[in-house]
């Protein structure tokens, strides 16, 4: 059976693997919209039973590159703090869940899609898939506290590759420590879900890491409102550079 969402598939594999695709255009971002449809399934799957939840995106281009807006929506503050909190309560969801959530990085996943992968229990990336935080450079903040978290416990060198807003490849990624494994990308989706399949989500759930703590939240809304500083022309030049890739 098949859920779907304006942006948000989620189809149950069997008893103990369900899919939340991202389904957005080529590029699999996420408006408002699309995070309220995120956060709504994220809701609808916490009293069931531990299961793998592989996160994805449609496609073989991208996993999510990003957060999506319009010029009224970032004229309007409250759109934004929306958004924000939205994607932010998301992530929470994920961590805190008792379900055990793999991110299949089967192509670009930028902004908000790596920081969807980050707060995954495990991420494997295709061999084709490109990592960044792009939107930096175009006065698009992190939604989840990535880059002040200091329990992800990312190393310096990875720290520093996603600040400068460029792309890296899954095997810098790997290095770097920001993937946990890297998949030929030639049938990636079964590799995938096969693995998901040989997985013990009783066990998983049982045995998850300790969820990392949330940052305060006054200081971190803070924090986004006085870094956010983004223009009309810088969202449309941000969605220029997403789809020359």
């Amino acid at each position: 059976m098949i859920q779907k969402a304006a942006q948000i598939n989620l189809q149950n594999i069997s008893e103990y693997v369900s899919v939340l695709e991202i389904d957005n255009g080529v590029n699999n971002t996420l408006n408002i919209e699309g995070l309220d449809d995120l956060y709504s399934i994220l809701s609808t799957l916490a009293d069931d039973d531990p299961k793998v939840i592989l996160i994805t995106g449609k496609g073989e281009r991208s996993f999510c590159m990003g957060y999506s807006s319009n010029c009224s929506d970032e004229a309007n503050n409250s759109a934004v703090r929306e958004a924000r909190d939205l994607a932010l309560s998301a992530v929470r969801m994920i961590r805190a869940s008792r379900h055990y959530f793999l991110a299949g990085i089967n192509g670009y996943a930028l902004d908000l899609g790596i920081e969807l992968a980050l707060a995954s229990d495990l991420s494997i990336a295709s061999s084709k898939a490109k990592l960044g935080m792009p939107g930096l450079k175009y006065g698009m903040p992190p939604f989840t506290g990535v880059l002040t978290d200091t329990t992800l416990n990312m190393t310096g060198e990875a720290y520093s590759h996603l600040k400068s807003g460029n792309l890296i490849d899954a095997n810098q990624a790997s290095n770097l420590g920001l993937v946990d494994n890297v998949v030929d990308y030639t049938n990636f989706r079964r590799e995938i879900l096969n693995y998901c399949r040989s997985l013990n989500p009783e066990y998983l759930s049982n045995y998850k890491v300790v969820k990392r703590p949330e940052v305060p939240r006054v200081d971190s809304d803070r924090l986004f409102f006085q870094v956010y500083r983004v223009s009309c022309k810088s969202i449309k030049d941000l969605e220029r550079f997403r789809n020359s890739l």
